[in-house]
């Protein structure tokens, strides 16, 4: 279990049981890709694959981390937080802290463990779970108060900010917002949300790895967020708004108006449109107990990731190709920022480790690279274990 492979690492190393340990989980996004920062609807499901931290108060100001995955170690003082380009898992956990510092809370230092069972650059967002284990972890040793949409927004701002990735809030409110047999929708823009509980038997969630590492994934992603804001401003001008994001436009002005804009732009735009409206499909479908409904709005999300968003790769294209020919597959499609990571499958309970086989056998025989589904649940979101 990692809660207590990170109590018995923390004991390991300091040679005394932790103060406190906290987890956060992953997150498979279901229906909403790079729908987030365009102000838009996301369709999400936290997982029981986690980031969990072990940690004590030690006084002054020096913080110690140490990283399972990593094998690492980085050492810094609370006061001057900079990044470590040769330790830049740290900088989730600094970007947390300067946040947390520049709204008022007080802290002192620290010695904690990173561990867990959450696949680093599968598209799951690891740095989301270590962002949010870090803010329950220093609610635990520093009290404070804090609703958990400013926790959430808090993280994504570390994230912004100290890290330099420009995402949305999709990734710190599925691991702060998770519950079991759930998945949950977010509109970006007014940070309304709502559960929705999964029709029973609820189906499992299968993460296949495809191998291949997001090595464009923040090149890219800059890159089409500015595309994305291209269109935005250009669909302004025809339609007279001055639009925030997309989200301002509606799906006829852009109908309307797309033939003005370049048609590399015009594509990631309609991406972004229709996957909107994709996610409210995809929860009217659970509303009403549709997962087969759900599962085909999947599957087209994934099809206009490939073809308009363009942020796919064949080894993503092929799992979800091989999961239509499996029995017990509702829906495929790609998690997270794309050019690699991992595919997300709903499939059946009682099909689920069939499916699993099958599916590693056909992408090694397809591929040539060796594929381990990982099998995983709707779970509950962050929170402190001790």
């Amino acid at each position: 279990m990692p809660i207590e492979h990170a109590r018995q690492l923390f004991q390991s190393r300091f040679n005394a049981a932790p103060d406190a340990v906290t987890r956060a989980p992953g997150r498979v996004e279901i229906l909403g890709n790079h729908t987030d920062y365009n102000g838009g609807y996301v369709l999400t499901s936290a997982i029981n694959r986690s980031i969990v931290m072990a940690g004590s108060k030690t006084g002054g100001d020096a913080v110690e981390l140490y990283s399972a995955a990593m094998d690492q170690t980085a050492s810094f003082p609370l006061g001057g937080l900079k990044n470590d380009p040769e330790r830049p898992w740290a900088d989730y956990v600094k970007g947390v802290l300067d946040q947390l510092q520049k709204a008022g809370v007080t802290l002192s230092g620290f010695r904690a463990v990173i561990a867990g069972d959450l696949p680093i650059g599968a598209g799951v967002s690891s740095s989301a779970a270590l962002e949010a284990s870090t803010a329950y972890l220093m609610r635990a040793l520093f009290p404070y108060s804090m609703d958990p949409m400013d926790a959430a927004k808090l993280c994504r701002r570390a994230e912004n900010e100290f890290v330099g990735m420009p995402c949305g809030l999709l990734d710190q409110f599925s691991s702060v917002f998770g519950e079991a047999d759930s998945m949950l929708f977010l509109d970006c823009d007014t940070l309304e949300h709502k559960t929705l509980r999964l029709p029973a038997p609820a189906p499992n969630i299968v993460l296949t790895h495809s191998g291949v590492k997001h090595q464009l994934v923040e090149s890219e992603y800059r890159v089409r967020r500015e595309q994305c804001e291209t269109a935005a401003r250009v669909l302004g001008e025809k339609t007279g708004k001055t639009p925030r994001f997309l989200r301002d436009i509606t799906l006829d002005e852009f109908n309307q108006y797309k033939e003005s804009l370049e048609p590399v732009t015009r594509k990631r735009a309609q991406h972004v449109m229709e996957e909107n409206q994709r996610v409210l499909d995809g929860v009217a479908a659970l509303e009403r107990g549709d997962l087969a409904g759900l599962g085909r709005c999947v599957y087209e999300s994934h099809a206009s990731s490939r073809d308009l968003f363009e942020n796919t790769c064949p080894e993503l294209d092929i799992l979800i190709e091989l999961s239509k020919e499996i029995p017990g597959c509702i829906g495929a499609k790609m998690t997270g920022g794309g050019f690699g990571g991992a595919t997300v499958n709903l499939v059946e309970p009682d099909k689920t480790d069939s499916f699993a086989k099958t599916i590693a056998a056909l992408y090694e025989q397809n591929t040539g690279l060796h594929c381990e589904p990982m099998i995983c649940a709707a779970a509950p979101g962050a929170g402190i274990i001790i």
